[in-house]
């Protein structure tokens, strides 16, 4: 699925407005809101119900005059398990749609308790962020996804995907963009992508490495493990950070069996 830069609008300009209103009429957008707390964790929060524990949520009114939590998705849920609960205290600012809710969602969650590398992903892609869409459609082309789960085909290191892409997000040069692919050609479904392999391959294409074919090949032979142990130790032996171990590490398995002067070496880093 391909998005378009979308612009972000405004939300929670001005005072606001305090408001009572029936938590009936509240409305939740679960595209970008985190997972609800269940079991002994919601207990844990909101069992005996508090209401100096409550405080206000805050709520976005659209030009529908519809309302919706961006801020207060826990105290709400709590609130729609409790018959005694009605009404909830809220602030209500005027809201020129989901994406600038998105945004202001990320933007205070990092602000007050911080938030988790996937939701915020979930965030940047409600409100059209850019890199969020390029890193998105690439991960839906192979058939992968940026989740919480196990499973083989997911991504885990999203945050540091992220981090890479802001070297160089043009979209055509970024590297980030292409460690991430050559990750996913190279786990080839066996195995979740992990921060070390995309991290050294990133250093590769910064450093301008080119893995041949059979370079390739070799690392998509490799087990998870194989990997793991050579990212390992090489991390012990060079302890620096950028990449520049897990870089190594990836060529000393492509590497193997190689002639010496056939070898792929690593230049200064950058």
């Amino acid at each position: 699925m391909v998005r378009n830069k979308v612009a972000v609008g405004k939300f929670a300009e001005g005072d606001g407005e305090f408001r009572l209103i029936s938590k009936q009429d509240l409305n939740v957008d679960h595209s970008y809101q985190r997972d609800v707390l269940v079991g002994s964790k919601h207990r844990k929060r909101f069992e005996p119900w508090s209401w100096e524990l409550c405080g206000s949520l805050i709520i976005a009114e659209r030009s529908d005059k519809s309302l919706w939590i961006v801020d207060g998705l826990q105290r709400y849920s709590a609130a729609i398990g409790n018959d005694l609960i009605v009404e909830l205290p809220c602030m209500v600012f005027q809201s020129e749609g989901p994406q600038a809710e998105a945004w202001f969602f990320n933007k205070l969650a990092k602000e007050r308790t911080g938030i988790k590398p996937v939701q915020e992903h979930k965030a940047r892609l409600k409100w059209g962020d850019e890199a969020a869409w390029d890193i998105e459609n690439l991960v839906l082309k192979h058939g992968y996804a940026i989740a919480h789960s196990s499973a083989i085909d997911s991504i885990k290191c999203i945050h540091t995907i992220y981090n890479r892409y802001a070297r160089n997000p043009k979209k055509l040069n970024s590297n980030a963009l292409k460690a991430l692919e050559l990750s996913i050609q190279i786990s080839g479904g066996k195995y979740q992508i992990q921060s070390d392999l995309f991290v050294g391959l990133e250093c590769l294409l910064r450093n301008k490495v080119f893995l041949d074919g059979t370079a390739l090949q070799k690392l998509s032979r490799a087990s998870e493990y194989d990997i793991a142990m050579v990212m390992k130790k090489s991390k012990a032996i060079l302890s620096t950070d950028g990449g520049r171990a897990q870089a190594e590490a990836l060529l000393a398995i492509a590497n193997k069996g190689r002639q010496k002067g056939n070898q792929i070496h690593l230049p200064g880093i950058d």
